[in-house]
């Protein structure tokens, strides 16, 4: 079947797979028809996500430089993929496509529509076309067949991909963390009063962008290079010793510390090989004082005194591997909190937050994983503190206090257990993601902590289709956030090491 405006121009070829169907053309408005006539046959199609895999340089040639906005209005979702004429996909691509890739086999697989387009509706379409076939399980030769491009058959590299639900928590949390983050970093030293004056009686309610980008703050940083010091522990095999998690963990916050001093260096290494990575955005004391020192700390020997909340924003991708159960999250994010911030609410805080996504990142039910957090929590002589907080922010998410008397209740969020307390409160209260945002920054302290945490709990336990695409392709770090997402994903979807006793990844403590 097709959709077509007249008989020689502007055409759409659907392939159906299952309930969805995957629609393959030629770029619009670069055939005999006008402009309008193709997007009116667009429109037709009924897309819930148009892929463009044409660069940038592409459609300026073809006078069609603008055509993105436009077909960005057309469809819920609107992927730019760029796919060279006559190459292999870049690492550029695979990076972007393992959250796109995600996003369109999950519209498939519900019944959606996704209409795939290059210059001529050619190789490059039918190849992607094919490639997402496969990766729903279809044959590589049928899947070429189906796209009508029998000789791609041997350029299939893919499988068959599962998309089990820890690929959409693992992208939901990490995407729902810098969603928050970015929402809250134009507020963050904002009194409420202040965040009403600016943006009227109900407070921000929308992401402010900043050079049409939303912009993280040092708290998606450190995550992201919390992440990458634990995968280049896990790249080492097997399920790699807490020594070394820890060492490669510390030496990936001496990376990004790096990037705070200098100017970007060409051919560094993990995610410091993105320029948007070296942007300054305002670190925090405790983390630049510790790093200054080597970050040094331990659990035994503190390198300071601090319950700041810079130990919990970073530590979510301790969570968000399959092979560490929530109780090893809990005892290695306890250490790795440690080597910034010596004081127990600040380490407790962030080893409570990664066992709650990791037992998340397995489908418990959000209570049953709090209360196992609590039990956690309650088994350290030290744990009080924070379960204290955490206590509280579940009772007023369920009690009808009005939000801005419960985040008030809770603190302003400098805190390590004020932080976690009013992120888990604005994710519990909330029905939707963008309301857990919004209950996340409204209020007088640090809104891109709280906002980033609530976005992570929410997304670990709604997967990343309940975030809004239109905001993550306007974040400011997709490209790193991509790469390790990507990675983790990866990670989960290889054989599960064998099991480990008890105690290997942190020396014996109880949890």
């Amino acid at each position: 079947m097709s959709v077509a405006c007249t008989p020689q121009a502007f055409r759409i070829d659907s392939i159906a797979q299952g309930r969805g169907v995957i629609g393959v053309s030629a770029c619009p408005g670069s055939g005999v028809a006008e402009l309008g006539e193709d997007l009116r046959a667009v429109a037709s199609f009924r897309p819930d996500a148009i892929v463009t895999l044409m660069s940038a340089q592409e459609l300026r040639l073809i006078g069609r430089a603008d055509l993105p906005e436009t077909l960005a209005g057309l469809a819920p979702q609107w992927h730019h993929l760029v796919l060279r004429p006559g190459g292999a996909p870049d690492a550029r691509f695979e990076r972007l496509w393992a959250y796109a890739g995600h996003r369109l086999r999950g519209l498939l697989r519900r019944g959606g529509r996704v209409l795939v387009h290059c210059d001529t509706g050619g190789v490059r379409a039918r190849w992607l076309a094919a490639r997402l076939l496969t990766e729903l399980g279809v044959a590589a030769g049928e899947a070429a067949a189906r796209a009508h491009a029998p000789r791609l058959a041997a350029a299939l590299a893919t499988g068959p991909l599962a998309d089990h639900h820890v690929a959409g928590r693992i992208q939901g949390c990490l995407f729902g963390g810098a969603l928050g983050d970015a929402f809250g970093y134009p507020v963050e030293f904002k009194s409420r009063a202040e965040i009403r004056e600016a943006f009227g009686a109900r407070g921000l309610e929308e992401p402010r962008l900043s050079r049409g980008r939303l912009v993280v703050s040092d708290d998606t940083q450190m995550t992201l290079y919390t992440a990458d010091g634990l995968l280049s522990a896990l790249a080492l095999g097997a399920v790699p010793r807490a020594e070394q998690v820890l060492a490669r963990i510390r030496h990936a916050y001496l990376a990004w510390f790096r990037t705070q001093r200098e100017e970007f260096a060409t051919g560094a290494p993990g995610v410091s090989q993105h320029r948007e990575m070296w942007a300054l955005r305002a670190p925090g004391s405790t983390c630049l004082s510790a790093l200054r020192g080597g970050a040094r700390g331990t659990i035994e020997a503190p390198v300071n005194d601090s319950k700041g909340s810079g130990a919990v924003m970073r530590v979510a991708p301790l969570g968000l591997v399959p092979a560490i159960d929530a109780d090893e999250a809990f005892r290695l994010a306890h250490a790795a909190a440690a080597l910034t911030h010596g004081h127990p609410v600040a380490r407790l805080s962030a080893a409570a937050l990664a066992s709650l996504l990791r037992d998340l990142l397995d489908e418990t039910p959000m209570t049953a994983a709090l209360e196992r957090m609590e039990a956690r929590l309650a088994r350290r002589p030290d744990g009080g503190e924070v379960l204290a907080a955490v206590r509280a922010a579940r009772i007023l998410a369920g009690d009808g206090t009005p939000p801005d008397r419960a985040v008030a209740t809770l603190g302003h969020g400098w805190t390590g257990e004020e932080a976690l307390a009013i992120g888990l409160y604005a994710a519990l209260r909330a029905d939707r993601f963008e309301d857990a945002l919004r209950l996340g920054v409204d209020h007088d302290g640090d809104s891109d902590t709280t906002a980033s945490i609530a976005g992570q709990i929410w997304g670990a336990l709604h997967g990343l289709d309940s975030l809004p695409h239109g905001w993550i392709a306007r974040l400011d770090v997709l490209d790193p956030l991509c790469d390790v997402a990507g990675r983790l994903i990866a990670h989960a979807r290889e054989p599960a090491p064998q099991a480990v006793p008890a105690g290997a990844w942190i020396a014996r403590q109880r949890v």
